[in-house]
């Protein structure tokens, strides 16, 4: 199988000034990181995610129907410039397949991580032993017989990353250069604006009065021509 091309985010913990890195990779349009094992407590398992929380803000009138917005916009507005847009359980109306019978025990932390049946068995051929055997089990469990040989099929990385970055905005450029379908809905085909029309507002102290509104006064010799021609006119019309 041909090496993938994978990045890596490298980043510093403000609390501890600790460095950490993540290898990324996107896989059949969906992108991946490998966990620190930090939050998930599976160190080396790779998980996928949606995009980074960058600086470009994220239109979510295209993500699919299945995935409540309302959630993943939450996510999105709560996490810093560092954080991943992860999978969780709360996003789905109906959780997928692979949230099912992977028990608390067995797959703990898998189970909201792990949105898709596809997702899961990536995720074990990337992981290698990383992948904890119960969740692994519990996962052949649910597969058919003809899926089971796929497990085994390791996906190999390429010796070295395209590049090393601290900038999320970077990764998700990369993801999406690399087909990331959730990416590009959210960062790439944002709907494109009319401009406003501009109209310059009158200050309080300006007024602009209609010719016909406008009042002239008379000097009494005009209003005397005026009575002049009008008498004329009478004669005229007898």
């Amino acid at each position: 199988m041909t090496p993938r091309k994978y990045i890596v985010f490298k980043w510093t913990i403000p609390e501890t000034k600790e460095t950490r890195i993540r290898k990324m990779l996107v896989i059949d349009g969906q992108p991946y990181y490998c966990s620190t094992g930090t939050n998930s407590t599976h160190e080396g398992v790779w998980f996928p995610f949606m995009m980074m929380a960058g600086t470009k803000s994220a239109y979510l009138g295209k993500l699919p129907s299945f995935l409540r917005k309302s959630e993943v916009k939450e996510r999105i507005k709560t996490a810093n410039s560092q954080h991943i847009v992860k999978f969780a359980r709360v996003y789905f109306y109906d959780p997928p397949e692979v949230f099912y019978r992977l028990d608390e025990e067995k797959g703990k932390h898998l189970i909201s991580r792990l949105p898709t049946k596809t997702t899961a068995m990536t995720s074990v051929r990337l992981s290698g032993d990383k992948f904890p055997k119960a969740g692994r089990d519990a996962l052949m469990a649910n597969l058919f017989f003809h899926e089971h040989p796929v497990l085994d099929e390791r996906i190999p990385l390429e010796s070295k990353p395209v590049f090393v970055t601290s900038d999320p905005d970077a990764i998700n450029t990369w993801i999406i250069s690399q087909g990331a379908t959730l990416a590009i809905a959210m960062l790439h085909n944002q709907p494109k604006r009319e401009p406003t029309p501009y109209s310059p507002r009158l200050m309080s102290h300006e007024h602009k009065v209609a010719p016909a509104e406008r009042v002239v006064e008379s000097s009494a010799e005009q209003k005397e021509e005026q009575t002049g021609w009008r008498k004329w006119l009478n004669c005229i019309k007898r």
